[in-house]
C-alpha cells in the first residue's frame, strides 16, 4: 500500500473514533502512533533514497526525533508547494 492510501485508511478510521471514554481515546492514540510511525519511516526511506542522509543507520528515536524534523521542516514543505506550482 502507498503511504497516501495508508495515511488516507487510517485517516478514516480514526474519524470514526468518537467519545473522550478511555477505550476510545486509547485506540484513537494507538491509531495516531501507527500513522507517526509511518510518516518518520517514510522520511528516512526517501532521505536514503535522495543521499540526503548523514549516516548509515539510525536508531528509531532519531529518525522519530530529528530526521522526520528535518524532512518535513517548514522550508521543505514550502519549496515543495512552490515546486507543483
Amino acid at each position: 500500500m502507498t503511504t497516501k492510501g495508508f495515511i488516507e485508511t487510517w485517516t478514516s478510521k480514526i474519524a470514526t473514533y468518537t467519545g473522550d471514554d478511555l477505550e476510545t481515546l486509547f485506540d484513537k492514540y494507538t491509531a495516531l502512533y501507527t500513522l507517526y510511525n509511518r510518516l518518520y519511516n517514510e522520511s528516512f526511506r526517501q532521505m536514503m533514497a535522495n543521499k540526503q542522509l548523514s549516516k548509515p543507520r539510525y536508531s528509531d528515536f532519531e529518525k522519530a526525533t530529528k530526521l522526520v524534523v528535518e524532512f518535513n521542516s517548514a522550508n521543505e514543505i514550502l519549496d515543495r508547494l512552490k515546486a507543483k506550482k
